[in-house]
């Protein structure tokens, strides 16, 4: 049979007739070719694989994974919680999320670039809008992010197929038609579109500054577009998210306290007081003695000598970052309105600190 059919395909090929390949006597597919199919294959097994292991992790992981210029310190009890609720709000759409933080805490770090970024590349948001007080502060967020996916290795050993497709300028970035944009407070953006999307997650990061403490004018403009402009420029599945520090007490973080429809968390960078104020007042006392030069090494002293008393009872936020010490020090010399403040979201009342318009 064998020789029959040899004979037949030697007949064939003599007379012409259509069996006259001879591919499958030699390579069907050049080694060139081959090597880049496979090598290909190769990069689409790895980049699945890390894919996975990214979306196994929660945001906060992934941040300290992916973004460790950022996140160099352990995480605060604020930032586990605050990351725990933007997962929530991305599967279950149409949050209302207030935020309101110590100054200097990071929470920009978290919500402002590590989120945006994990939303799009992870999730697939589709349109972003990043909102400060002023559209420049608004684009300084946006820069920060545009740095990272094109200078990230880590980023990009993952996200290659969408960073590849990156076109950015000052105030949008679109990657593989995923966008993300910056604005502020007060800018026309009603009816706002991207493709067929109206954002689907706006970012709200300290949309009122100092100036905004000071005059009722601005704070009824700025909570005017807020609420007018704004949080109406969505859909009921659009996320929001309103981070600030409450500068006064009617800074629109607090009023977002209680409005309806809101979630809010506050966080305060000294958790709890220490109980033994006594000590603490005499510490003072020596560490703000003008007179005395060296009136900080003497309270370092004092306070190494009765340190566990001192201690005791107390607890802040973010220890690695800003320990007791440190608190009660900045205390000390910025003052207590201004410390309540800027540090436990607990302003003074306007009759204290407002200028007439």
């Amino acid at each position: 049979m064998i020789e029959s059919l040899r004979a037949t395909d030697s007949d064939s090929v003599s007379r012409g007739n259509h069996v006259t390949d001879r591919s499958f006597d030699s390579p069907a597919i050049d080694e060139g070719l081959a090597s880049h199919f496979f090598a290909e294959l190769v990069r689409r097994h790895t980049l699945a694989r890390r894919r996975l292991t990214a979306e196994r992790e929660g945001l906060l992981d992934w941040a300290r994974r992916l973004l460790p210029g950022h996140f160099r310190l352990p995480p605060s009890k604020m930032h586990r919680r605050l990351a725990a609720l933007l997962e929530q709000a991305t599967f279950r759409r149409g949050a209302r999320l207030n935020v309101l933080g110590p100054r200097g805490s990071a929470k920009s770090t978290v919500a402002s670039l590590a989120y945006p970024l994990w939303a799009m590349l992870e999730h697939g948001e589709p349109y972003v809008w990043l909102v400060s007080d002023t559209q420049h502060q608004a684009r300084a967020h946006l820069e920060t992010i545009r740095n990272e996916l094109e200078t990230n290795a880590a980023l990009r050993a993952i996200y290659s197929d969408l960073i590849d497709t990156m076109r950015a300028s000052a105030g949008r970035i679109v990657l593989a038609g995923r966008t993300i944009e910056a604005y502020g407070t007060g800018q026309r953006i009603r009816g706002k579109r991207r493709l067929r999307h109206r954002p689907t997650l706006i970012i709200a990061d300290d949309v009122q500054n100092d100036e905004h403490m000071l005059s009722p004018r601005l704070r009824a403009k700025s909570r005017d577009w807020f609420f007018g402009s704004l949080v109406a420029a969505g859909t009921p599945e659009t996320n929001i998210v309103h981070l600030a520090t409450a500068l006064h007490h009617q800074a629109l973080g607090l009023e977002l306290t209680r409005t309806p429809g809101w979630h809010s968390e506050t966080f305060r960078a000294l958790l709890r007081e220490p109980e033994s104020q006594h000590l603490w007042a005499r510490w003072r006392a020596i560490y703000t003695n003008a007179d005395d030069p060296r009136a900080a090494e003497k309270a370092r002293r004092f306070y190494r000598q009765h340190r566990a008393e001192m201690d005791r009872g107390a607890e802040v936020l973010w220890p690695e970052r800003e320990d007791l010490y440190t608190l009660m020090c900045l205390a000390a010399e910025i003052g207590p309105a201004a410390f309540a403040r800027e540090k436990q979201n607990r302003p003074a009342s306007p009759e204290a600190c407002e200028w007439p318009d």
